[in-house]
């Protein structure tokens, strides 16, 4: 049986289990949801799935495989991994390394996890970047990578949610330029809440579609 059948089978079952490992974004969103209706489960509990935050600051694509390995002496292999990294590795290495290098990390998950699902959470804009020289530059890097990862994980099998209206055209979205305001994290809860919910209950691979914006979402931006 053949791995991409395995992952279909295991997400069809009855309970799902989600880790989300990253940046202090994900520190951060984790202390955002236990102040929200949904809870740190963003509201899955009706696709029965629960999600394991494990949000590090600082955090580096270098630091992935070691803390997968120390999850794992704890808890069973998860049907869905979700991590959110990079932001901080940008500018710290040539582009195409530091793609080699979350590609790299990917393949290594597959070995750890041979039946999880994998996703990418597109690395964030920011307003400024570790040691940057030329802004503009550094943010082509984070969308490249976006585009690298993103089409080597699905094509794998995997899945990405990206975050279309966190945007550095809106600083309002920032706390310090880098970490996210409360509405800035509003907006990355509803896409992940979404995202997950789409890639466990419907497969769907690019979450939000091309255009996709949701009723709360227009309110949200409004504000």
């Amino acid at each position: 049986m053949n791995t991409r059948l395995i992952v279909t089978l295991r997400l069809s079952g009855q309970q799902k289990s989600v880790w989300l490992v990253g940046s202090s974004i994900i520190k951060h969103a984790f202390v955002h949801a236990r102040k929200s209706v949904d809870g740190v489960n963003l509201g899955l509990e009706r696709i029965k799935s629960t999600i394991w935050w494990q949000g590090k600051s600082g955090m580096r694509i270098c630091e992935i495989i070691p803390k997968v390995k120390h999850l794992l002496t704890l808890e069973e292999p998860p049907q869905v991994l979700v991590f959110h990294c990079g932001g901080n590795d940008i500018g710290q290495k040539v582009s195409c390394v530091l793609g080699h290098d979350i590609l790299k990390v990917i393949d290594c998950l597959r070995v750890l996890l041979p039946q999880s699902k994998f996703v990418w959470s597109q690395i964030l804009p920011r307003l400024k970047y570790r040691n940057e020289i030329v802004h503009r530059s550094l943010n082509r890097t984070r969308v490249r990578l976006n585009s690298l990862v993103a089409t080597y994980i699905i094509k794998h099998g995997g899945a990405y949610i990206r975050y279309p209206e966190i945007s550095e055209d809106n600083p309002d979205l920032f706390l310090d330029g880098v970490h996210l305001s409360d509405i800035g994290n509003n907006l990355f809860l509803y896409r992940l809440q979404q995202g997950l919910f789409d890639i466990i209950k419907f497969s769907h691979t690019i979450c939000p579609q091309n255009g996709e914006v949701g009723p709360w979402l227009r309110e949200s931006v409004s504000l």
